[in-house]
């Protein structure tokens, strides 16, 4: 619970990412957590043929390149509390997310909650990596893009199945 509390306190920008206990259960705990919620999103898609395997591999793929940029700066003892940081503020953000996408006034701020997500995870890759805003950044759209690659060299049928939830999607609109 203390995990839960500190996580909470990170997304609301009243604790620092390097000041979050040291846990490897937690990391576990939340990489998990992170599977189950990919898992959740793209059942409710309802167009992915392996969505568990899709967000085991995503989720897979960022944890493996998190640990690479960490290794090649010097800091893979940072890990464990990075990987917390990274996937605890995932999975509440996307619970978050996932309830104002269900609920039609709050629709509006599924952007928001993305753009906060996106905001935290620099500043957790910038405390971790100790380098300026801009490269963290940078270090967070190419943890996203190797995921997404890993992703399709594992499951090419995946960029077919992603463009057929993009058509329902406009089909949808008009």
């Amino acid at each position: 619970m203390n995990i839960l509390l500190q996580l909470l306190e990170i997304i609301t920008l009243r604790r620092e990412p390097q000041d979050l206990q040291y846990d490897e259960m937690a990391a576990a705990f939340y990489f998990v957590a992170s599977v189950g919620l990919g898992y959740i999103t793209h059942i409710i898609a309802a167009v992915y043929s392996q969505p568990l395997m899709y967000s085991v591999v995503l989720n897979c793929a960022q944890a493996g390149t998190l640990y690479g940029v960490l290794s090649l700066k010097g800091h893979k003892n940072r890990f464990v509390q990075t990987c917390t940081a990274v996937f605890g503020v995932t999975v509440l953000l996307g619970l978050a997310r996932l309830i104002f996408a269900h609920i039609p006034l709050l629709g509006i701020l599924v952007l928001a909650v993305v753009g906060w997500a996106l905001y935290l995870l620099v500043i957790i890759v910038r405390a971790a990596l100790d380098c300026s805003t801009i490269n963290a950044l940078l270090v967070v759209i190419v943890m996203e893009f190797v995921s997404v690659v890993v992703l399709l060299l594992v499951f090419p049928q995946f960029l077919v199945e992603f463009q057929q939830l993009l058509e329902v999607a406009r089909s949808n609109n008009n």
